[in-house]
């Protein structure tokens, strides 16, 4: 962060944009220990602004702070978890606190050979990454979505708040539902699948989370999409994808805000958003007249 900061600054590159540099870099971390790549680093530089001259010089320093941020990662020798009514404690090299709930579903989906180190591991990452605060649409609208219209995938979600049983997130983590970064999937990994989508609300992102869906609805396998964005007038993308959905759903009005390990409450949105629907085939279907009255009953 600092040394984009400094950079950026440097450059007049504007500060809305800051956000996303970082964000981009976070979400090329498939895991922890190799998550800065020249390959991809150097060409979103470049389109952020930065002088082509420079971004070595840059990657270079991105790649000396990584080393730090390495260090972090590891785990303390001395681990404690200790359960308590309302919360369980984590204590390692630091100290978190996740809900109870939380902590057994995620010990029942664990693949690996040592959960308690990966959990600490997992519970770290989140914290240096930044990613421990997110916005999703509200738990009782992504229930819906799963139990009455066999919608299975989070495009865009984390172990603690996941509501499907798979889910993307900035990880690729020892546990059942976990598939990794939502730009690394592919759609041979999938039989077909009906996938809610909401990603960061920030141009970029947007724009690369359309090239990816488009991937997926051209491939031939069966796939449906609710993408979740907000309804703004200066991204062309939107339109595109506007004139390319099958139908959507405008609202505003509550969000779910997720803080930390364990903390979920409901807010209401500065501005409306819009759910659209695509696919390509009639395997998926979704009633918004339904959908919509489930977010009303919320009030």
């Amino acid at each position: 962060d600092s040394v984009l900061s400094f950079y950026a600054a440097k450059h007049k590159i504007k500060k809305k944009y800051h956000g996303v540099i970082r964000w981009f870099l976070r979400s090329l971390c498939d895991n922890a220990t190799d998550f800065v790549q020249e390959k991809y680093v150097i060409p979103d530089l470049v389109n952020f602004g930065f002088p082509l001259d420079e971004t070595q010089e840059i990657f270079k320093k991105i790649k000396k702070e990584a080393k730090e941020i390495k260090k972090e990662v590891k785990r303390s020798e001395k681990l404690s978890i200790v359960h308590f009514p309302d919360v369980v404690v984590v204590s390692g090299q630091k100290k978190y606190f996740i809900g109870p709930e939380v902590f057994e579903r995620l010990k029942t989906e664990y693949t690996g050979t040592d959960f308690e180190k990966d959990f600490h591991d997992m519970l770290t990452r989140y914290e240096v990454f930044g990613a421990t605060y997110q916005v999703y649409l509200p738990r009782e609208l992504l229930q819906t979505l799963r139990d009455r219209f066999c919608v299975t995938v989070e495009g865009f979600s984390s172990p603690f708040f996941n509501v499907m049983p798979r889910y993307g997130s900035m990880f690729k983590e020892n546990l059942t539902g976990s598939l990794g970064n939502f730009f690394m999937l592919e759609p041979e990994m999938f039989g077909g699948a009906f996938m809610e989508v909401n990603p960061p609300f920030l141009d970029v992102v947007i724009e690369k989370t359309w090239e990816k869906i488009k991937k997926f609805l051209n491939s031939g396998i069966p796939f449906a999409f609710l993408l979740v964005l907000p309804v703004w007038d200066h991204l062309e993308v939107i339109e595109e994808i506007r004139n390319n959905a099958e139908s959507s759903l405008r609202f505003s009005g509550f969000f779910r805000y997720c803080s930390k390990f364990f903390t979920e409450v409901l807010f209401l949105s500065d501005y409306p958003v819009e759910i659209f629907f695509l696919r390509n085939t009639n395997r998926f279907q979704i009633d918004f007249d339904f959908l919509s009255k489930t977010r009303n009953a919320m009030h």
